[in-house]
């Protein structure tokens, strides 16, 4: 989804041509008039979004208002540094892990990228809600880590000489750190994304990631018809071997007790912490839809 840009660089050039934003060679400070100055003439932009757009050079703009030639470097390519960024965290003397997830479009696209604009007038793409169940299936899948990672946003930058993407995530329980990154973007053949941590497949973990938003509501759809025993022994058959820990979003027993029975009350209009009033109410509405009422059959007292 391309970025809806609050002006175009020539619009922003246009405006700020003739101010001077450096006093000998360096940018005027934040607190400075000429950026509430600069904000009044692009009142789009918020004075601290203005000055990092000029300070950080987007777009080449400051270089434009200030004479300031444009470096030029031929063939400049990204630089992947494929060096575990962890190393200097290990607290348990554990090898490190490297290697790479290949991700096709399709399972690219599932990620739901959208456009977020904030208060202050930055503009970001982020993944949809889930999007972090979906990385840790595929850590389990390729590198069988138990760790229930806790990730942090996901960092997506494009046309720029960084990263395409970065994220970083911590285990809750044992503390091992995780990096996840992509140079490139995708492309027809799909994503590959680089991991970097630590091999805690030895370590015992107890702990689990917590079962939210879309992915509980697909668990407790899927338990209505059956036990919360036979649905973690299929999933295990599935998804592990002999002698493998288990992973992180195989939930425990009572967490999937409570959202099956958390997901009828739903469907029930049984809200937590209803008074009996209000769930027989509720009940009588249920009941008297067509749906329901076609469904009943009349009780044969003889």
């Amino acid at each position: 989804m391309p970025r809806q840009s609050l002006y175009t660089p020539e619009e922003v050039h246009e405006a700020l041509k003739d101010k001077n934003f450096m006093d000998d060679g360096k940018y005027l400070e934040r607190n400075h008039h000429i950026w509430t100055e600069a904000r009044d003439l692009l009142p789009k932009m918020t004075v601290d979004y203005l000055w990092i757009y000029i300070t950080k050079n987007r777009n080449d703009v400051s270089s434009r208002i200030h004479n300031v030639p444009k470096l030029k470097v031929k063939n400049k390519k990204k630089v992947c540094n494929i060096s575990n960024w962890s190393m200097n965290d290990n607290k348990h003397g554990l090898e490190e892990l490297k290697g790479t997830i290949h991700f096709t479009l399709k399972q690219w696209n599932q990620f739901g990228l959208n456009l977020k604009l904030y208060k202050d007038g930055r503009e970001y793409e982020v993944f949809e809600p889930g999007w972090t169940d979906l990385i840790y299936q595929s850590l389990w899948e390729n590198f069988k880590i138990p760790c229930p990672f806790k990730f942090q946003s996901a960092k997506i930058k494009r046309n720029t000489e960084e990263h395409f993407l970065m994220i970083k995530g911590t285990c809750i329980e044992c503390q091992n750190n995780i990096n996840i990154y992509s140079v490139n973007e995708p492309n027809g053949d799909g994503i590959d994304i680089i991991v970097s941590t630590f091999d805690a497949k030895n370590v015992q973990h107890y702990k689990k990631r917590q079962l939210r938003g879309r992915t509980r509501e697909k668990v407790a759809n899927i338990l209505k018809g059956q036990s919360t025993y036979m649905y973690r022994r299929n999933v295990a058959n599935q998804r592990m071997h002999f002698q493998d820990q288990e992973p992180a979003d195989l939930f425990n027993d009572y967490v999937l007790r409570k959202a099956k029975q958390q997901q009828i009350d739903k469907e029930l209009c049984l809200e937590p912490n209803t008074n009996e009033v209000v769930a027989v109410m509720s009940l009588k509405k249920i009941l008297n839809t067509v749906e329901v009422f076609e469904r009943l059959e009349p009780i044969d007292y003889t």
